[in-house]
């Protein structure tokens, strides 16, 4: 064995004392309750990837000779914020979603959200989410000469289940669906009015606390 896998050996039986005592944040029998919890982290954070489809729409779609589109995609999700209570979590939401457009034009939908998660059994891994805030998109449901950028008002709801959610590190599956409303596009033909695009997901991700 060499001198430097030597000392990385020792180095861990050193460690493996401090491994295999208490887990933080595990009251010991004669713990009070409040002292358990002030051990506990505050932090929440969550980093997954999802199935995605994506469907835009508009009021006079049909007269105008404009299918509503549907996308198969996929997508990346991350949360970020802090725990109120045993049952609830605020944060902030980001959620990014590439895709193709009718034409082939790519485009991408980018959604900036405040977010609330609360779990009704505190036993249980089940939770809902909602949220509300802005989404970005890049040349969806039209197709121009130039690259076309709105802005849109969006709302998330969701739920799904977290495993290990009373651990440090956790895994959660989950359904979401983001609605953003793009209002009125001007093209150099006609007018799309209330555009709406629907991004229906699901997938897992990894949850921090």
């Amino acid at each position: 064995m060499s001198e430097r896998a030597r000392i990385v050996l020792w180095c861990l039986l050193a460690l493996f004392p401090l491994a295999a005592g208490p887990a933080a944040g595990q009251a010991k029998p004669d713990e009070p309750e409040s002292q358990t919890e002030s051990n506990t982290s505050n932090l929440w954070a969550v980093v997954g990837a999802s199935q995605v489809t994506a469907r835009g729409d508009c009021t006079f779609c049909e007269v105008l000779g404009i299918e509503a589109r549907t996308t198969h995609t996929w997508g990346l999700m991350g949360d970020i914020g802090v725990r109120l209570t045993p049952k609830t979590d605020v944060g902030a939401e980001v959620a990014w979603t590439p895709g193709t457009s009718r034409g082939g034009t790519p485009f991408r939908a980018t959604f900036l959200l405040g977010v609330v998660q609360f779990r009704p059994w505190a036993s249980q891994g089940f939770f809902v989410k909602g949220g509300m805030g802005m989404a970005l998109t890049r040349n969806f449901l039209i197709e121009e000469e130039g690259p076309s950028t709105q802005k849109a008002l969006s709302v998330a709801i969701g739920g799904g289940w977290a495993f290990r959610w009373d651990e440090r590190i956790g895994f959660q599956v989950h359904g979401t669906i983001h609605a953003a409303a793009l209002g009125d596009f001007a093209t150099s033909d006609v007018v799309l009015e209330n555009v709406m695009g629907n991004f229906w997901s699901l997938g897992g991700a990894i949850v921090i606390r």
